[in-house]
């Protein structure tokens, strides 16, 4: 008999804003008032989610936020246990979301027994261009050792394989590129098909091997994938999402193909922030029906999705949310 999830709670453990004093919806959204004071933001993102069955609890990390590790902080001031956390999964290899990863492994007494869910090609290496200068044509078909030699490029941190082997048993490392469920009626998306034109990623690039030099290659980001859990008939799905690489039509569509259950909200990063007009006004179309479908759809725009689409997004819909750095919700 497949386990029902009785309730869900939602703490933003990391985030690009930090406000305590924004409008909720009281019914599910619980403001941090008394510690929002000693809570720290920055350029990344991560979910403690607590999932509750009828006698069993557990508890999902979803990212690690970015480099500074301000998700630690946070925790700490929210009262949220890192050594009670079963499984943790990532949603793709950006550093601002796998970040503090080795570091909550090393923080967690017991990570032997965690389980880790991951896409193989977030173990790539990768770099960010900064410099508008450095063209495609420019940067394509290049070395490591060429692209480290130009100006405007950041090359952070990546997840490493063999590190996160120090503290995670190699059975229960999940390489997971097709849907994959972690808890009962819990699931992590996997690759998420690139159906949808509009959605296309673009001026991303990254190395697919650190065994041998290599040339530097397009990145479609793969490795991102999204978190949903079902809550049954009534209540639907939650979306919960890291950047949305492969565009937020692809992955709500995705989804709902494998279940067919109206949604009931959708949270974390949209990766909007340089989105075309066009682009933004077919998403707002596309989430305008999700609403019709089921009214009380909530929508909470986090990270890297862009103040233009989040303005208009909160012009012509209801239930949009500007949350922050420890806000609880519950479903």
């Amino acid at each position: 008999m497949v386990k029902k999830i009785k309730k869900v709670e939602i703490f933003i453990g990391t985030d690009n804003l930090v406000d305590y004093h924004v409008p909720i919806d009281k019914e599910i959204m619980e403001l941090p008032r008394i510690k929002g004071a000693n809570l720290v933001g920055e350029h990344g993102l991560a979910f403690f989610i607590n999932i509750y069955y009828d006698n069993e609890k557990y508890i999902l990390l979803f990212d690690t936020g970015s480099i500074n590790c301000t998700v630690l902080n946070n925790f700490t001031q929210l009262n949220l246990n890192i050594n009670e956390i079963n499984a943790i999964a990532i949603s793709h290899g950006h550093y601002d979301h796998t970040g503090c990863l080795i570091k909550i492994l090393e923080e967690i007494s017991d990570s032997q027994n965690l389980q880790l869910y991951i896409h193989p090609d977030a173990f790539c290496e990768r770099f960010f261009n900064r410099n508008k200068e450095n063209t495609k044509n420019k940067l394509l078909g290049k070395t490591r050792k060429e692209i480290k030699s130009l100006e405007g490029i950041f090359y952070p941190q990546r997840v490493d394989y063999n590190s996160i082997l120090k503290y995670i048993k190699k059975d229960n490392l999940h390489l997971t590129d097709i849907t994959t469920e972690i808890f009962p009626n819990v699931h992590v998306t996997g690759e998420i098909p690139r159906i949808n034109n509009i959605e296309m990623v673009s001026g991303f690039y990254y190395w697919k091997s650190s065994e041998r030099e290599e040339f530097t290659e397009d990145d479609e980001i793969l490795d991102d994938q999204t978190i949903f859990i079902d809550l049954g008939q009534d209540k639907g799905l939650i979306i919960i999402l890291g950047c949305t690489h492969s565009g937020l039509i692809n992955t709500i569509n995705f989804i709902k193909n494998q279940f067919e259950r109206k949604i009931s909200c959708i949270i974390g990063g949209m990766h909007l922030v340089n989105a075309s007009e066009k682009r933004i006004n077919e998403t707002i179309a596309y989430l305008k029906k999700l609403q019709i479908e089921n009214p009380k759809l909530v929508i909470v725009p986090l990270h890297c999705s862009g103040i233009k689409f989040k303005d208009k997004l909160k012009l012509e819909l209801r239930n949009v949310y500007d949350l922050g750095v420890g806000t609880k919700l519950t479903f």
